[in-house]
């Protein structure tokens, strides 16, 4: 009898606790494809980011018999003979970016007696040094935006004004959430990355491709179906004047700017409701609703069984209101998907070709399985001149002037292709071309699908490339080194048209 409590006790110390995996890699998300499209059926993690996942056995902690918390330093040193594409000007130009870092990990199982009740807290934590030299030997003005036109990377702010040498420029980045995780809730609150929908370059409503946001998130999951909830607040880059009625309110406020006068940020904030319903292992269906709001969110938005169409007419319909579905299918080796935004939707009007409250945005996916150890896909998306617009500039979808959906904003067009192919559990190999075609996004409902002119010509960029990773193993982890080299042809972005970059990164506890 003894023996038997024993054992019991054993097993439900030990916890069986997934947590969630903050850290996106590309690579594992392939991979997660793969063992879907082998076991035919659909997991969490081909449409929401974070997801749920074990725990990371590849980054080694500073710290021994540490109760739950790790600690990992980071590193990464990378170059890139076209300057990784950060500023439009200097594809031309070698660039070094070197990146320090740490990041904290927590997580406490919780156990009543001798039950683990499958259900931990979570904390994470992550920091980044970024400093990038090269830019030709020239001072970076601090007013450009930084990777227009490379999806793969987005900041929220950089600075040239203290760097030394002066050709360089200094960015950091902050990320952490706490967490409650459980097999029925997950309540996760922090600012970190979110990506929703089936898509493998970008989805229509959250993408992932903007920088990481302060939000809560809230996932209830039954046996058949998933119910997330998004509440976000976004960077607007917009600002209001403040009308004070004396001259004390005027000399104490902090909000003032000696050049123009007394300005104060303008909030912008973004929800959005999603249901997933698993018809079949290998069918799932997802229906969400997502409302861009400025200056003050209400109440209204935050309830999790109130419409947001309803709820948008109540408080006046001056918010940005988006709805959309998508579509995941696995079957004899292959995975189908396509997702759809409309933004604007008048039901009663869709078909009506002069209403322009009637604006939408596609995508199709295609995955095949070629071996046990190779996948190809293909993507295509198609978005109108209209999606992602509004008549107030404050209900944009947009974070610190990224797109919150797919990265080449309305009025553009892309075919993605990729294959993957996992060498060994150490080496793999991937080949990817992307042919996007870019036009002017305009709240404007006689704005034809990427109309040109001289004023406003078309933007295309086609990427062509090959990457190789390999992890080096050694006695203080694993160390992956990295070499992508990239083609590059472009129309009406960079100063050169068509160059090459050759891409080397040293890697530790980084995924980029």
């Amino acid at each position: 009898m003894y023996l038997i409590y024993i054992i019991i006790l054993i097993i439900s110390s030990t916890s069986f606790a997934d947590m969630l995996n903050f850290n996106y890699s590309k690579k594992e998300y392939l991979i997660n494809e793969m063992k879907s499209i082998k076991e035919s059926q659909i997991n969490q993690g081909l449409h929401l980011f974070p997801s749920v996942d074990y725990l990371n056995e590849d980054y080694v902690s500073i710290l021994k018999n540490d109760g739950g918390l790790k600690i990992y330093p980071i590193f990464a040193i990378r170059y890139s003979s076209a300057a990784f594409e950060m500023f439009e000007d200097y594809v031309g130009s070698d660039l070094m970016w070197i990146s320090p870092g740490l990041e904290f990990e927590y997580n406490k199982p919780i156990v009543m007696g001798f039950f683990d009740l499958g259900i931990s807290i979570q904390a994470w934590s992550r920091f980044y040094k970024h400093s990038a030299y090269g830019f030709n030997g020239d001072v970076i003005n601090n007013q450009l935006s930084m990777f227009n036109y490379n999806p793969d990377y987005s900041f929220e702010f950089y600075t040239s004004n203290f760097v030394k040498p002066e050709h360089g420029v200094e960015f950091d980045q902050g990320e952490g959430a706490v967490a409650l995780v459980s097999p029925w809730i997950d309540v996760i609150f922090g600012k970190f990355k979110s990506s929703v929908g089936p898509s493998f370059s970008g989805n229509l409503s959250l993408s992932g491709q903007s920088p990481n946001f302060a939000q809560m998130q809230t996932r209830f999951k039954l046996s058949k179906m998933d119910f997330t909830i998004v509440v976000g607040e976004l960077y607007s880059n917009l600002f209001e004047n403040i009308n004070y009625s004396d001259q004390y309110d005027f000399q104490n406020s902090p909000d003032i700017d000696q050049e123009n006068g007394l300005v104060k940020k303008v909030n912008r904030y973004i929800v959005n409701h999603r249901l997933d319903y698993y018809i079949r292992d290998n069918l799932r269906i997802g229906f969400y609703e997502q409302v861009i709001v400025g200056h003050n969110l209400s109440f209204s938005y935050m309830i999790p069984t109130v419409p947001f169409w309803s709820a948008q007419h109540s408080l006046g319909d001056t918010d940005n209101l988006q709805l959309g579905f998508d579509i995941d299918y696995i079957g004899n080796k292959n995975r189908l998907y396509m997702a759809l935004i409309m933004d604007e939707w008048d039901p009663y009007n869709t078909f009506e070709s002069e209403n322009h409250h009637n604006w939408f945005g596609g995508q199709l996916g295609f995955s095949r399985l070629i071996s046990e150890n190779s996948i190809l896909k293909a993507e295509y998306t198609k978005i109108q001149p209209q999606v992602y617009t509004h008549d107030h500039p404050i209900n944009l979808p947009y974070h610190h002037d990224y797109p919150v959906g797919f990265w080449s904003k309305g009025d553009s067009e892309e075919i993605f292709l990729n294959y993957f192919f996992k060498l060994s559990e150490l080496k793999d190999l991937s080949i990817t071309a992307r042919h996007t075609i870019m036009g002017s996004p305009r709240y404007d409902e006689n704005t034809d699908f990427l109309d040109s002119n001289d004023l406003n010509p078309l933007k295309k960029r086609f990427a062509i490339g090959v990457r190789f990773c390999s992890v080096i193993d050694s006695k203080l982890g694993p160390f992956k080194y990295v070499m992508n080299l990239n083609r590059i042809d472009s129309n009406n972005l960079y100063n050169d048209e068509q160059f090459l970059d050759c891409q080397i990164s040293l890697l530790y506890n980084i995924n980029y």
